[in-house]
């Protein structure tokens, strides 16, 4: 993607939210992904569905698909606060 005198790489990744994660039945806003991570949930894949633009009162569960909208860097951050226990 590239923006006017600048380019800016955005990547969409896909993570699942393992049993006993920190994020588990959290809402998507009081788990402050963004905040910690600078990464967006975009999308969440739960039992064969998609949910596009989840609200921030959508709760995580597990096994859901997390699509996910950020930077390179910011997934090492979001990578290693989902697999917090």
């Amino acid at each position: 993607m590239h923006t006017k005198g600048q380019e800016l790489e955005l990547k969409l990744e896909q993570f699942q939210i393992g049993k006993g994660s920190v994020l588990e039945n959290q809402t998507i806003i009081s788990s402050e992904l963004r905040q910690k991570t600078g990464v967006i949930v975009i999308a969440i894949k739960r039992n064969g569905m998609f949910m596009t633009n989840p609200s921030p009162d959508t709760v995580l569960k597990e096994g859901a698909h997390l699509i996910t909208l950020g930077a390179g860097s910011e997934f090492a951050k979001f990578e290693e606060l989902i697999r917090q226990k």
